[in-house]
């Protein structure tokens, strides 16, 4: 029989091992970056998540970024999430969001097809952030079809300083780590 701290001890074990477990449903993050290895915590990438959302002939691609804390009042920031594809050699969606500037949210879908070529822009994409969550959305019609291959995920965050009127200087906060595939249209 064991005694009491052993089950006490047991007891804990398996409910950590428990927590650690993914809950059924739940989607495991694609990217995912230690918490607090950035000091601020709106710039500083927990993780992100893919998924593809609606049905039929209206699906999209949606990413769940998530931050370690609410962006602060006055800052101007972007975060971006990006993947290769077969046949690109780098997309991103970005989203920008400006305190300086109330109601200054963009988001994009951006591409580099062409070897070497320039970057194509413009690509509809939509981004809300709530809380400490952005979510970033685009249409597969055209982009992704089911069955493509989101490879080697990554995430980023900058901010922008003022250093002259109407002048903006970008310094790169944090970045994470090559992330794991995601096969639009998977489950995860």
């Amino acid at each position: 029989m064991l005694s009491f701290s052993r089950r006490i001890v047991a007891v804990a074990a398996v409910a950590l091992i428990l927590t650690a477990l993914p809950v059924q449903g739940m989607p495991r993050p694609h990217v995912v970056d230690p918490r607090g290895d950035w000091p601020v915590a709106a710039q500083d990438i927990v993780s992100a998540t893919f998924a593809t959302v609606g049905k039929g002939r209206v699906r999209a691609l949606q990413i769940t970024l998530e931050l370690a804390g609410p962006p602060q009042v006055d800052a101007a920031l972007y975060w971006e999430v990006g993947w290769r594809t077969p046949g690109c050699a780098l997309s991103y969606i970005e989203y920008s969001r400006s305190s300086y500037a109330p109601g200054d949210e963009t988001a994009e879908l951006i591409q580099q097809c062409v070897p070497g070529g320039r970057f194509e822009s413009g690509f509809p994409a939509t981004g809300r952030l709530t809380g400490s969550t952005i979510v970033m959305t685009t249409p597969l019609r055209t982009r992704f079809p089911v069955g493509t291959v989101l490879s080697r995920p990554y995430a980023d965050s900058w901010t922008f300083a003022l250093v002259a009127p109407g002048v903006w200087v970008a310094r790169a906060a944090d970045s994470t780590a090559r992330g794991r595939s995601y096969r639009v249209g998977a489950s995860n």
